[in-house]
């Protein structure tokens, strides 16, 4: 009948585990949170606690991967005598800045000029910005 119980045996003789992103939540302002996990990992780095270095250094990656973040790890690592991850590391933050130079350098040279037509006018004018560049400074 439907009001017998039902037992039901379970398919596996192990507990449930949760995974790592099942309550995941997103991070609020995460390169600020990732600033203040370095800076404590620099602290602890400097005091001679490469443990405790280790711990923020990693939050401190995994909320924002900045090329700087990744360097200190390797740094860490080298110091504590591993020095192939020291390596992978340093090999990784040098892929990430190259990457991002390049990045860049693209986005300046498609940004930096731009052409502006004068309805009034039948020639056309070429408008070329500057960025941070010594050339800014000297007028």
């Amino acid at each position: 009948m439907i009001q017998d119980i039902i037992k039901i045996r379970p398919e596996t003789k192990q507990n449930y585990y949760t995974g790592k992103t099942e309550f995941a939540t997103p991070v609020v302002k995460p390169k600020e949170k990732a600033k203040y996990y370095f800076n404590w990992g620099l602290v602890f780095h400097a005091r001679g606690k490469p443990a405790e270095a280790y711990k923020y250094y990693e939050k401190a990656i995994t909320f924002n991967a900045l090329p700087l973040y990744i360097k200190q790890m390797g740094i860490l690592h080298h110091e504590m005598g591993y020095f192939n991850d020291a390596f992978r590391y340093l090999r990784k933050a040098f892929a990430i800045e190259k990457e991002l130079t390049l990045r860049n350098k693209e986005e300046e040279n498609t940004s930096c000029s731009s052409t502006v037509i004068n309805k009034n006018s039948p020639h056309e004018v070429v408008v070329k910005y500057i960025y941070n560049s010594k050339e800014t400074n000297k007028y």
